[in-house]
């Protein structure tokens, strides 16, 4: 049987590790339309589109993680 203590623990830290890329996520949002370089415009926008792909694959990960345990 799992330690529901250690479940209980890994679920809130895979939430702040997600809370925290979502707000990566706003704050790189906010400031990309105040750069006004094109070259860090796009780098920014990389990081973006990194991070819009990464939050779903990161949520499933711990779903599939989650149902394995339980």
């Amino acid at each position: 049987m799992a330690d529901l203590t250690s479940i209980e623990a890994t679920v809130g830290e895979w939430r702040v590790v997600l809370t925290a890329l979502e707000e990566h996520m706003k704050h790189l949002t906010a400031m990309v339309n105040t750069i006004e370089d094109e070259d860090e415009q796009c780098e920014m926008y990389d990081d973006l589109e990194r991070l819009q792909r990464m939050i779903p694959d990161f949520k499933s990960q711990f779903e599939e993680g989650m149902n394995k345990i339980i």
